[in-house]
């Protein structure tokens, strides 16, 4: 137990010995996640964050599948996606996930990139497939970091 939550004890005992019921400052209570000690807010928003990230990285590997198989089919990269089944001419079928949004697609010699970019968070991801190493990452790999550029997940 850590000295706020037991100050948060102490107060209620007191009060209880009083007569009078507890009362709770819950905008200054701590609440933090077993084991941890991290306060449970900061946890909540680290893992949301995280999952929109994971959501991202999933949505791109995707979009490489579906590229792929574009690829099978015409002998080329399209830049272009379409959700509609079954794809309208020169779009490959891949829709992103509620919150992700798909920037552009360059074509190059060397392959293919794409960004995405999610409404809840300011970590944008991106993917490349082919040689180019300008990404520093392999082939198929997503990479993300924050919009700043300062941290890289």
């Amino acid at each position: 137990m850590n000295q706020a939550h037991f100050l948060l004890l102490v107060a209620a005992l007191g009060a209880c010995k009083n007569g009078r019921a507890p009362v709770q400052d819950m905008a200054n209570a701590v609440v933090s996640v077993p084991e941890t000690g991290v306060p449970l807010g900061v946890y909540q928003r680290y893992k949301y964050q995280h999952q929109q990230i994971d959501s991202m990285r999933a949505n791109l590997r995707a979009l490489v599948a579906a590229e792929s198989i574009y690829h099978l089919d015409s002998g080329k990269y399209t830049t272009t996606t379409s959700c509609l089944v079954p794809p309208t001419e020169g779009t490959a079928h891949w829709c992103a996930s509620r919150s992700d949004f798909l920037g552009t697609i360059t074509i190059s010699p060397h392959g293919w990139s794409a960004t995405m970019t999610n409404i809840n968070t300011a970590v944008s991801c991106a993917i490349q497939v082919g040689n180019d190493t300008s990404f520093g990452a392999p082939s198929g790999v997503p990479v993300c970091m924050t919009l700043q550029g300062t941290k890289s997940f």
